[in-house]
């Protein structure tokens, strides 16, 4: 913004309001700052307008913290020097501070028709345009900023802001570059460079970008977890140390603890791992707040008996969460509870059929129905830590419905059956990269011999429609209708999505496609228990992931080899499975 001179805005007449001025102004420079304070309302006392000390007693105040007292001194001295440019910058710079843009942009638009040389202001009132959501008014202001003075980098790093916001991540990119070639020091810009870069999957230039912001700003925790969590993404070694670094400088912040969270687990520190994930509850982005109920919450601590009491079971996150975290419910009944289970609406007919299978032990609780009476709560996701689970002891998955009697025999000349599901939900974080592009999955379509069946709903299925391939495509209304076509087939071939989970609990052989970047249960690559083709979690299902870190390239490039490696594994099971059927 803009720094200035103090400056005399009252009249010569008061010689005690003068000397005493002068006695305040030399204790600011000597940072004797609250002799300066006293000495500023002493010449209050003589004057109380003059604008002078209500300027620099706001100033002090504001330093301090106390913005409403700033606000109030501003506001003092605006009415004796309403056109006073300095005034008007400093109230508007406290109003925006005070989370105010609307009125701060009022402030600054006024200052900007008493001056419109400074570049500041204009940067500063496209700020709050910004703020105030009018990105195109933003961008002619921050232009303007640009014009007045070229060599000036925070209107570049603001655009760059907006341009992010707005969807044009490589506009972005080349603002915040610029902005880094006026002033190599913006901290804050290296870190909003690092963020589109990770968001362009260029994680290597979003590692180096973070480092930057970290050299220039070691003691800030955003910096040092933005940095763990970028390196933790690509399996780099240090990103635990960079996480519990953020955790360290700033201890009761939960989004700290939940990338730690997330990085511990994907390493398999289930032990550290899950005790850090019940940070959830405190966090304020992306996650579903803990029901409010007046029962106790069940962790699984020694004074906790469940025999002989009722325990609701509740879904909070997405679908595959719940099928995954659905196998606690035989352990939960084995220490004598009885059980209440809410989960998403998608899979009430699902968890009904294993509930009927369960002698009356198991309910199920649609969501929008009253719950009956019960002893304790739990989130389904908690009762890993309620249950001291670690890479050796993960529970098997629990098949939902009955299992048949007799498996699919695949008789001669009988093409095989394969399930696909190709992609997740469009709204979830990472998507982009666990979805597969369906034009990357050509090839393994042409195969031949197969019978494809696709395990999609809207609007995944427009693309398996453009696209002109024969798939039988069977009406999936919730995801018991999904387990009873994944009955029917001999393998599925399934993204990082529920129908994978579904898949691997139901027992149908099952192949996992992942992303370079994976979700922390699928664990790190390197990790001993993730082996070369399983993972823990579904042990008999044979997991495909990409092995080239992503730096920017077209998923269809990504995808590529491992569709390849599915292609070749596919032809191995039709040709053994046609050995088998011909006898």
């Amino acid at each position: 913004m803009i720094s200035s001179k103090l400056e005399r805005m009252s009249g010569d007449a008061n010689y005690p309001a003068m000397k005493l001025l002068q006695l305040a102004a030399a204790a600011l420079r000597a940072e004797r700052f609250a002799e300066a304070e006293a000495r500023f309302r002493q010449v209050l006392a003589h004057e109380p307008a003059n604008g002078t000390a209500l300027f620099e007693l706001a100033r002090l105040a504001r330093d301090r913290g106390e913005r409403e007292t700033a606000k109030e001194l501003l506001e003092q001295a605006l009415a004796a020097n309403p056109d006073h440019l300095q005034l008007l910058v400093l109230y508007g710079q406290n109003l925006h501070e005070m989370s105010r843009p609307r009125e701060a942009l009022n402030v600054f638009l006024r200052a900007l028709s008493l001056n419109s040389t400074h570049a500041e202001l204009w940067n500063a009132a496209g700020i709050c345009f910004q703020e105030t959501g009018e990105p195109a008014r933003a961008m002619e202001f921050y232009f303007k900023a640009m014009a007045l003075e070229p060599e000036f980098a925070e209107p570049y790093n603001n655009l760059g802001v907006v341009l992010s916001r707005e969807g044009d991540m490589a506009g972005a990119a080349d603002q915040f570059r610029q902005a880094l070639a006026l002033n190599p020091e913006y901290a804050e810009c290296h870190s909003n460079l690092a963020v589109v870069l990770r968001d362009q999957h260029n994680y290597t230039g979003a590692i180096a970008a973070f480092r930057e912001a970290y050299r220039l700003r070691p003691q800030n925790a955003e910096n040092a977890s933005c940095l763990g969590e970028a390196m933790g993404l690509i399996y780099e070694d240090g990103a635990e140390e960079m996480l519990r670094r953020g955790v360290e400088l700033r201890p009761d912040d939960a989004e700290k603890h939940w990338n730690l969270a997330l990085e511990l687990l994907k390493r398999g520190d289930y032990a550290a791992g899950w005790r850090e994930f019940e940070w959830r509850w405190r966090r304020t982005q992306k996650q579903v707040p803990l029901p409010a109920f007046d029962k106790p919450y069940w962790r699984g601590e020694p004074r906790q008996e469940l025999h002989g009491s009722t325990i609701l079971l509740h879904a909070e996150q997405g679908f595959g969460d719940t099928i995954q975290f659905l196998r606690y419910v035989p352990l939960v009944l084995g220490r004598g509870a009885r059980v209440l289970l809410r989960v998403q609406p998608a899979l009430d007919r699902l968890v009904g059929e294993h509930a009927r299978a369960s002698d009356g032990r198991v309910s199920v609780i649609a969501a929008e129905a009253a719950v009956p009476e019960f002893d304790w709560h739990a989130p389904l996701m908690s009762l890993a830590l309620a249950f001291g689970t670690t890479l050796e002891n993960i529970p098997s998955p629990l098949r939902l419905t009955p299992k048949l009697e007799e498996g699919r025999v695949r008789r001669a000349g009988q093409a095989l059956r394969v399930g696909l599901a190709w992609a997740g939900n469009p709204r979830h974080d990472r998507d982009r990269e666990r979805s597969i592009p369906f034009e990357a999955l050509r090839s393994l379509l042409e195969l031949e011999g197969c019978e494809w069946v696709a395990l999609q709903t809207e609007p995944a299925l427009a693309a398996l429609r453009m696209s002109g391939m024969a798939f039988e495509q069977p009406a999936l209304l919730d995801f018991l209708d999904t387990a009873n076509a994944i009955d029917t087939l001999d393998v599925v071939i399934a993204v990082d999505t529920a129908v994978a989970h579904l898949a691997a609990s139901q027992g149908v052989e099952t192949w996992i496609l992942l992303p370079f970047v994976a979700d922390w249960r699928w664990l790190r690559p390197d990790t001993e228990h993730a082996g070369a083709a399983t993972n823990p979690w579904y042990p008999q299902a044979k997991i495909f992931r990409q092995r080239e870190l992503p730096s920017g390239q077209g998923q269809v490039e990504l995808w590529r080899p491992v569709i390849a490696e599915v292609r070749t594994a596919l032809v191995s099971l039709r040709d053994a499975q046609e050995q088998i059927a011909f006898g």
